[in-house]
């Protein structure tokens, strides 16, 4: 034991103090060596910063107990060589260094050679910058378990060349590389980890700001995506660096979680795109990279490439208006199509080649004239409001359940119309519908569009058995290809036995004019058959086909006359056309074959192709031989279908199948990227469609913006939703469990029960006489003063007159853990069945609902029990259904709550919700809903809510809910449960309290 009295003193006072504190309890663990050693080192820092010498003396009674004896003096050696230059770093580590020499240490005898070559890697940092020494000491003394200390030391000489190229970087680049890239050892390889820190190194160079944000959020963006998608996402972040910090923070932030959630075959495209804005300019791809998540919530990628390359044509005329476009596509996204997009973009344009002051005031939206132009745009109506409308509908009327889709999702080069396009059950319609009228007449046109298809789904067939066929070829003296027709037969499916439409048009000498035929009777009937089976659509039919009959070109030949006068003959329309008196003969014998064979309640397919030989027949007869082989294909209807076989105007001539394409579609495709739609950003909602719930409706609510002090209208979606559970195994158990509990709250709430009348006296209308009042009234006449009217006594039923909505937080903080092993959501299941229990036995309306989120797009609503709904065992179910999904999305909840309460009567409407935490909900830019958006967005639902004379109360389990209760709950009631296990019994009291 070494003695004091040879020790050289503490020279500062203030060090000494602590020091004598210290003294006693340390003495046990320090030889003489170690003890002055100590001693030295004190005195030095204590010469050179008097903080750190105190700080020193008292972490010496936490270091020393937990390191050997043995090693207390290596510790204090190297920590004294830090003290004389270095005194923050000695004090970082003399505490720390013990876990780098447990890390280092092999059975039992310390690694000279590692922990040397540790401690004098710090102390060559340290003579560079101090504050790199420290961050090399602090991270990697907790990295050597797990990380190989020569892959250290590398990361740390390739750091260092920094000092002399971007000194100003060194700091930056080992916060980040010890932060960021260290914590994610487990899960990368050494290899990927020198990628990850090479690509690192380069972007310090370029722009050392991002480094921490890269090196945080890159290690899974190597292990998820593949090596080529890894380099491009890198690629582009090195290259938004070169323009912005702000929007290469961005990217490194929040590009990778909209990745994942996009199929991975639309990849090349974002970055194909990402790379035509890089060419521009940097900022443009960063402010693309920041609105790419909310833009998917409202286009599908294949749109993308044309939202971008609107953009790029404003840049080329001006950078301002192209970046404001970029910045504001999110907001008018949700409102129109990208066409309408681009076309208002476009006649921005033409506002900036006249007034560019006035360009840039209307991309910014501030102007009148972007704002009539979006009401113009608007005007029409836009795909994505009616899609599930259409879908719905064509499901309703006839179960069969088409994909609609938008013709943007079109390859480039197929025909540029609004008919729709039509493969198997995928329907592809224009984006927007405008010129034909107002809203319900451009409507209209989506819904036959629809109803068009389900027609030939229903009643067409574009197969025939041949014994059905071949008759028809006995029937008539045309002219066919009997070489062909040998090689049908002969190819015929031998199981069926059946031949092609297309097949069977190609045996005509003109297969485009057969084709023609077949598609203007085959439409004739089906239009006829769905008119017939659904009545309500008849008028409709008319109505859209006189308009779209307007204004047709006429043919230039009289092949060509009598197929447009065929056409619109088949729809009930008289031809606006000079017609001879030879076609005019033809057209009524058409006329008539269409009445006695097509426009019967019986035909078939069968019927129109045989109508096609016989119209064909006449035509050969008489107006082909005068113009042989100069028909030109005519235009059908506009809410017919194509098919997407179809890719040009001039492909059709010679080719059956292509040139039947017109009228009836053949062609299904069967490429991988055309049947994938954007479900997980664009559908909404999203955990209710994985368990296979029934999605009841949705709603869409305004959001209040503090920020704008205003609200944001049609802001946010909510889906109505009806889970299904099988088992009840959850609500019983509860109620076994809390048995006794369950009991005794039974009995104080029957007592809540009111007496069923009471006698109200002195009415001026009743029940029976009241004889104290008569009394009275003779008494007062008597002594002159008027008496009383009010002398009958009437019986006033007495009820409790509440409803009460209970609406329970399923967030994903809700999976917690509790003391008991039990989370937070099978805590609030639980007072939900001892406050069913207790409703029931008094009789009080009721409702429960549960909610979740994720976006603004998606707030699903759980309906556990209406107040309508009689309490059974489908209410136990869905308790026992309920399970943590994503976020607090609170202020469309307490709406879509408002709105239930306000269909109830009752004089008492009151709004319980059981949460365990603040509002918050995913989102990007004005999408984002946290902080002071979220509460101050709640506290004003809450104020719409007590406008209606509606009473709510908060019961929230998180113990640090103080701050922002208060801010959102203060006027109304709320109260903090810090044991959230106490729930399910303390429920129903604080509902009695709140009731009577």
């Amino acid at each position: 034991m070494p003695a004091d009295k040879k020790s050289p003193a503490i020279r500062n006072k203030r060090v000494a103090n602590t020091y004598e504190k210290t003294k006693t309890e340390l003495i046990p663990l320090m030889d003489e060596e170690v003890f002055h050693l100590w001693q030295s080192v004190i005195n030095i820092l204590a010469e050179k910063e008097i903080k750190c010498a105190i700080e020193f003396t008292r972490k010496t009674k936490i270091v020393f107990p937990v390191i050997p004896s043995w090693q207390r003096l290596k510790l204090l050696i190297t920590t004294q060589k830090f003290a004389a230059k270095y005194p923050r770093t000695s004090l970082v580590f003399f505490t720390d260094a013990p876990l780098a020499m447990a890390s280092l240490d092999k059975a039992g005898s310390l690694d000279k050679t590692g922990f040397e070559r540790w401690e004098t890697t710090a102390l060559k940092l340290a003579e560079k910058e101090e504050d790199v020494a420290i961050i090399f000491i602090q991270r990697t003394s907790r990295l050597l378990n797990d990380l190989d200390l020569d892959e250290i030391l590398d990361w740390v000489e390739r750091g260092s060349e920094l000092f002399s190229t971007r000194p100003e970087a060194v700091e930056l680049f080992f916060e980040g590389t010890f932060n960021g890239l260290a914590n994610h050892i487990g899960k990368t390889s050494r290899k990927q980890r020198k990628c990850l820190f090479e690509r690192g190194f380069k972007l310090a160079l370029t722009n050392h700001r991002c480094v921490q944000s890269y090196f945080e959020k890159s290690p899974p963006v190597i292990t998820e995506l593949p090596k080529d998608e890894f380099t491009k996402w890198a690629n582009t972040g090195e290259k938004i660096a070169e323009g912005s910090t702000f929007y290469c923070r961005e990217y490194y932030n929040n590009s990778f979680t909209t990745l994942k959630r996009i199929n991975p075959l639309f990849y090349d495209l974002i970055f194909n795109n990402a790379q035509s804005l890089l060419k521009k300019e940097q900022l443009l791809a960063g402010i693309y990279f920041s609105k790419l998540q909310e833009i998917l919530l409202s286009i599908h990628p294949e749109e993308l490439k044309t939202w971008v390359n609107t953009g790029i044509k404003l840049f080329e005329k001006d950078r301002e208006i192209a970046i404001q476009y970029f910045r504001n596509s999110a907001i008018l996204l949700q409102d129109l199509e990208i066409t309408e997009l681009e076309e208002w973009a476009m006649k921005g344009l033409e506002i900036f080649e006249n007034n560019s002051a006035g360009a840039r005031l209307y991309f910014s939206l501030k102007s009148k004239k972007s704002r009539e132009f979006i009401e113009y745009l608007m005007s029409g109506v836009a795909l994505k409001r009616v899609n599930n409308i259409l879908t719905y509908y064509a499901l309703g009327i006839s179960g069969i359940n088409f994909n609609i889709r938008s013709r943007n999702l079109l390859p480039e080069d197929h025909v540029d119309s609004i008919q729709p396009v039509v493969s198997g059950k995928t329907i592809y319609l224009v984006p927007t519908m405008k010129g034909y009228g107002d809203f319900e007449d451009n409507f209209m046109i989506y819904k036959l569009s629809v109803m068009h298809e389900v027609g030939h789904q229903k009643f067409g067939t574009t197969g025939y058995a041949t014994k059905s066929f071949l008759p028809l070829l006995n029937k008539t003296s045309t002219n066919i290809n009997s070489t062909h027709l040998e090689k049908i037969v002969a190819s015929g499916d031998d199981k069926d036995n059946t031949v092609s439409l297309k097949d069977i048009i190609s045996l005509f000498p003109q297969p485009s004019l057969a084709a023609d035929i077949m598609g203007i009777v085959e439409d004739a009937r089906i239009e006829y058959m769905i008119t017939r089976v659904y009545r309500g659509l008849r008028r409709d039919f008319e109505r859209v086909r006189e308009k779209m009959v307007r204004n047709r070109k006429v043919p230039q030949n009289r092949t060509g006359i009598f197929m447009e006068a065929l056409l619109l003959l088949s729809v009930d329309q008289e031809p606006p056309l000079v017609i001879d008196e030879v076609t005019k003969d033809l057209l009524e014998k058409a006329r008539v074959l269409l009445d006695l064979k097509i426009f019967q309640p019986q035909s078939l397919t069968i019927d129109s192709l045989e109508v096609t030989f016989e119209i064909y027949e006449m035509l050969e007869k008489s107006i082909l031989p005068e113009n042989p082989r100069q028909y030109t294909s005519i235009q059908n209807l506009e809410y017919r279908g194509v098919g997407p076989g179809l890719h040009s105007e001039n492909e059709t001539e010679g080719n059956a199948g292509k040139a039947l394409e017109r009228f009836i579609p053949l062609t299904e495709w069967e490429l991988a990227e055309n049947e994938i739609i954007q479900e997980n950003i664009q559908a909404g909602p999203k955990c209710a469609l994985a368990k296979n719930w029934e999605v009841l409706s949705s709603f869409t609510y305004d959001e209040w913006d503090s920020r704008l002090r205003d609200y944001k209208s049609g802001w946010s979606t909510v889906y109505e939703v009806c889970p299904t559970g099988k088992s009840t195994d959850f609500y019983r158990d509860t109620l076994q469990n809390y048995i006794h509990e369950i009991s005794l709250i039974k009995r104080i709430f029957r007592m809540m029960k009111p007496v069923s009348f009471r006698k109200l006296r002195r009415q001026s209308d009743g029940d029976e006489i009241d004889f104290d009042a008569i009394v009275e009234a003779f008494t007062d006449r008597k002594c002159g003063i008027n008496p009383t009217e009010r002398l009958y006594i009437r019986r006033d039923k007495r009820e409790r007159d509440v409803a009460t909505l209970f609406l329970v937080d399923i967030s994903a903080s809700t999976r917690k853990k509790l003391d008991n092993s039990k989370s937070i959501l099978d805590v609030e299941k639980e007072a939900l069945v001892l406050m069913t229990e207790a409703l029931e036995s008094i009789g009080d309306k009721y409702a429960i609902y549960a909610f979740s989120g994720d976006t603004r797009n998606d707030v699903e609503y759980y309906t556990i029990k209406d107040f309508g709904e009689v309490f059974s065992e489908n209410v136990e179910c869905k308790i026992d259904a309920l399970e943590p999904a994503d976020n607090t999305r609170l202020g469309p909840v307490i709406r879509h709550s408002i709105t239930k309460l306000k269909e109830i009567d009752a004089k008492i409407k009151l709004l319980v919700l059981l949460s365990d935490g603040e509002p918050y909900d995913f989102g990007i830019a004005d999408g984002k809903y946290e902080n002071e958006v979220a509460i101050e967005d709640t506290k004003m639902a809450i104020q719409e809510g007590k406008a209606l004379g509606m009473h709510f109360f908060c019961i929230t389990v998180d113990s640090k809910a103080s701050d922002y209760m208060h801010s959102i709950f203060s006027d109304v009631g709320y109260t903090i449960i810090d044991n959230a296990t106490t729930l399910p019994e303390r429920l129903p009291m604080l509902y009695n309290r709140l009731t009577t």
